[in-house]
């Protein structure tokens, strides 16, 4: 199981703040008073490497966001920040203490549940009448997004924009979960977490080398000057997911791509992690404005689990990251099976590339 296995050694390719990395926009001084910041900080200290004591850890983040309301510059966006981070935090801790119960979950395939836990991500070759049966239901809809003109990106208070994409239908989900039962994927992800799984929904994406849903977060900064690994991140909530290629994927195709084992980077405190993944969700640092709410944060809660816009390709990260990223063409297979709290992105197309995919989630079945 997942947290049996965590590697609490590894902390290459997570940003941190006197790295070499995210402190290319921190071009200010501290905007906060002395003492309140000496009071944040000492708050935060007490509850950095909590794991037990949910309430306190949420008492403690109150306190410290009611000291950071009596600025100006300090709006909704926090507020949201931390009622995310509160969800999130919940539900692992949820994951993490079913993970202690004992379950029987049974997988035939030994070697390529082992695999998985290794690294995070598995590719597969789909039954060629099952994926015939879902290429002529999505046929329509493909046709639909390649005459689809490209949309004027915009910017969400919550969540990105995906410049082609078309929600999967009921049919189309049931091709799907064939496809997922045919492929014995159910028991590596429910003795992955130690609980039951469910499809809960698939969107169809169509990506060209016009899209610019990679660079929203620090959009303003990076624009002109993307990093090579643009949008490598982790997703805030903890799924399972599998990418099902719908044509030929090449590498400028735009590939997804991960960095295997980082599922497994635990040295990263749980509840600073959690907090991460509530930026990424609600603050993209866009603006100077954001980014001042985003400073104002305790030092070490000044980061996104949106790590790749952060990093510098020359930093040590950065080479990091060229070294190790894992570029997944549809030569491997046409269904990829990964652990999205791994470091990973839908590739960058170019030279007129296309990727057309679907993206699946899968969620566990946890009781409230």
């Amino acid at each position: 199981m997942k947290y049996k296995n965590l590697d609490y050694e590894s902390q290459i390719c997570w940003p941190r703040l006197n790295d070499d990395d995210i402190d290319w926009f921190r071009n200010q001084n501290d905007i906060l008073k002395l003492e309140d910041r000496e009071e944040i900080e000492e708050i935060w200290k007490k509850i950095k490497f909590s794991t037990k004591k949910k309430e306190k850890i949420f008492k403690s983040i109150d306190k410290i966001h009611k000291i950071l309301k009596k600025y100006k510059h300090i709006t909704k966006i926090t507020q949201n920040v931390i009622d995310n981070f509160k969800v999130l935090l919940t539900d692992e801790f949820k994951l993490r203490n079913i993970s202690t119960v004992k379950k029987k979950f049974i997988v035939k395939d030994k070697k390529k549940y082992n695999e998985f836990l290794k690294n995070g991500i598995l590719t597969y070759k789909i039954n060629d009448k099952l994926y015939k049966k879902l290429l002529n239901h999505l046929n329509d809809d493909i046709l639909e997004l390649k005459n689809m003109e490209k949309p004027e990106m915009i910017i969400f208070e919550r969540g990105y924009l995906l410049e082609r994409t078309k929600g999967v239908n009921k049919e189309g989900l049931k091709i799907i979960n064939e496809i997922v039962n045919n492929l014995n994927l159910y028991p590596i992800m429910n003795k992955y977490y130690n609980t039951e799984f469910r499809l809960t929904s698939a969107r169809l994406h169509r990506s060209t080398e016009e899209d610019e849903h990679p660079i929203q977060t620090l959009n303003d900064l990076i624009k002109d000057n993307p990093p090579r690994h643009k949008n490598l991140h982790i997703d805030p909530k903890l799924n399972i997911k599998c990418i099902i290629y719908l044509k030929e994927v090449n590498i400028n195709d735009g590939p997804f791509s991960y960095i295997k084992g980082s599922h497994l980077f635990a040295k990263t405190p749980m509840v600073e992690k959690n907090f991460a993944k509530a930026i990424n969700v609600f603050n993209i640092n866009n603006t100077p404005e954001k980014r001042l709410e985003f400073l104002s944060l305790p030092k070490d809660l000044q980061k996104s689990s949106n790590i790749g816009n952060y990093i510098l390709n020359e930093s040590k990260n950065g080479k990091y990251i060229k070294e190790n990223l894992t570029p997944i063409l549809s030569s491997s297979g046409n269904l990829i099976f990964f652990e999205p709290d791994g470091m990973h992105l839908g590739g960058n197309c170019y030279d007129k590339g296309e990727r057309i995919a679907i993206q699946v989630v899968f969620r566990p079945c946890v009781n409230s």
